[in-house]
């Protein structure tokens, strides 16, 4: 029994190990992409705070003052975790600030779209060098996302046939492999995001055991907001799969009221301030790496709150208790002495956030708006999801170029771009994911249906309901669930061969 065990583990590393060198593997060959570019340059953010010490360069500017001056916008539309990630690799391999390049242009002086040759003769196009190393963080970090949809899957399932099919599946995905290999946000924003939902998953199954007097699994709360604050800094869009993940975590003691009381996590007034309070944790965390809204009095304040918020739910008494949530308050009370400013401005990031990312969604969707029928958001979703090769460009002028096309042949023709799209592909997955979904209408792990349900679910129904540009990269939330729900269908399929064994074996 022990090494059979052995055996397993061995296996599970050995497979896992080929997938996510897999998915690091095609990191050099990945056909380049203008954003990279602009993120590349914009860092000279990080050497301008970390090496030349000045903390205050990056932080948020009104519009009258130099709007566009020093990647204003671009820090108020992208997250600030591959600033961070990029950076240590850049100062690993000794990369200085001079060696970077220009923002890229994505229109010229005449107002035609840039081509590559335009922006090389202007400084914009990064070296091989440079570019390889500016891709390793995201290219780790989307490798390990990869080990996260395996643990996640085991975890709902416990069926190591659906683990090993869902990051499988996962880890082909063409358009998981295109971004998450590229010098952009992606690869931040999947690993982050497949560790949140990891956590949320973690916190609901330690709500159905006793720890000792407590009931409620704090650290698991605590952790997920954290996990959750670093997925919105990832990429901003991450918040809805995030709130989700709360979502599941919040409801779940509802779908176990039948146990025994006194045994499992209940819905009540503690259940709900620690989630509450997981919640602040993660917009404090948010904060605390976003540089263009870097504030002590604002971080401190949703700390504090955060803080007090966790130590009110905590089920131990006495004096320690009472220390923490009595420090806390302090905390906070001391803030708003220091700064009374600092609760109106608590409003400003999501707001600005929020209008200058809706100007950047109507320009880029152009002057036809991009998709305003539900029914073609619904086409352009299910196409996406089940049928769609990768994208490697939003701009389709950029299909001329000749870099463009010979990257793309030569990445093709690795092998490391994954399963191609068609017809074939999107068939198989379909029945895979009915096979999944019927797996969850059976009810067998309540876990596996409430939070597959929100995860995949939450994220759809927003991009139906808002989303209007037909970019591929703006679904990669959706493939990890996907996955892991394929992965069910796989189970299913292996359970019925082992039925059909049974009886014709007796």
């Amino acid at each position: 029994m022990r090494q059979s065990k052995r055996l397993f583990i061995v296996l599970d590393v050995l497979f896992l190990s080929l997938l996510m060198v897999y998915a690091f593997a095609g990191r050099d060959g990945v056909p380049f992409h203008g954003d990279e570019a602009s993120l590349i340059a914009g860092m000279v953010d990080y050497f301008t705070i970390f090496h030349d010490g000045d903390l205050a360069w990056a932080k948020y500017e009104d519009p009258g003052e130099g709007w566009h001056r020093d990647f204003q916008l671009l820090r108020l539309t992208t997250g600030s975790i591959h600033l961070f990630t990029m950076g240590i690799a850049f100062d690993l391999a000794g990369v200085t600030a001079d060696q970077l390049n220009g923002e890229w242009e994505w229109s010229s002086d005449t107002d035609q779209i840039a081509t590559i040759e335009y922006n090389q003769v202007r400084g914009n196009v990064p070296g091989d060098r440079l570019l390889s190393i500016a891709r390793t963080p995201s290219a780790i970090l989307v490798a390990l996302s990869v080990l996260l949809v395996f643990a996640i899957a085991w975890r709902l399932t416990r069926s190591r046939l659906a683990a090993y099919a869902a990051s499988l599946i996962y880890a082909t995905t063409p358009s998981v492999l295109v971004n998450g290999r590229r010098a952009m946000q992606e690869g931040g924003m999947l690993f982050f995001l497949c560790l949140t939902v990891f956590l949320a998953v973690c916190a609901i199954q330690a709500q159905a055991g006793r720890r000792g007097s407590a009931l409620l699994p704090l650290g698991w709360y605590a952790a997920l907001g954290a996990a959750g604050g670093l997925a919105v800094a990832s990429k901003h869009p991450s918040l809805v799969v995030f709130l989700a993940a709360l979502l599941a975590v919040l409801i779940a003691p509802l779908t176990r009221r039948k146990q025994a009381a006194g045994e499992v996590t209940p819905f009540d007034w503690r259940h709900v301030c620690a989630l509450a309070g997981a919640g602040l944790l993660s917009v404090a965390v948010f904060f605390l790496v976003t540089p263009i809204w870097w504030s002590w009095t604002r971080v401190v304040l949703l700390g504090g709150l955060a803080g007090l918020l966790l130590a009110l739910a905590w089920e131990r008494g006495g004096r320690i208790a009472w220390l923490l949530r009595g420090a806390a308050v302090a905390l906070v009370l001391a803030v708003t002495a220091i700064h009374p400013q600092v609760w109106p401005e608590l409003a400003e990031p999501p707001s600005v956030m929020i209008e200058w990312r809706v100007w950047l969604m109507d320009i880029q969707a152009g002057p036809d708006g991009g998709m305003q029928d539900l029914d073609e958001r619904t086409d352009y979703l299910v196409e996406q999801v089940l049928f769609a090769p990768g994208e490697y460009y939003e701009a389709y002028d950029w299909a001329v170029f000749g870099r463009i096309a010979q990257e793309r042949t030569e990445y093709e023709s690795s092998g490391l771009d994954g399963r191609s799209g068609g017809f074939a592909w999107g068939v198989a997955l379909a029945m895979l994911l009915a096979l999944g979904l019927e797996a969850l209408a059976e009810g067998r792990r309540a876990v596996a249906v409430l939070v597959l349900a929100l995860w995949l679910g939450v994220p759809a129904l927003v991009l139906l309901a808002t989303n209007t540009l037909p970019w591929q990269r703006y679904y990669l939330a959706l493939y990890a669930p996907l996955a892991v729900l394929c992965g069910l269908g796989v189970r299913q399929v292996g359970t019925v061969v082992k039925r059909l064994r049974s009886r014709v074996g007796s």
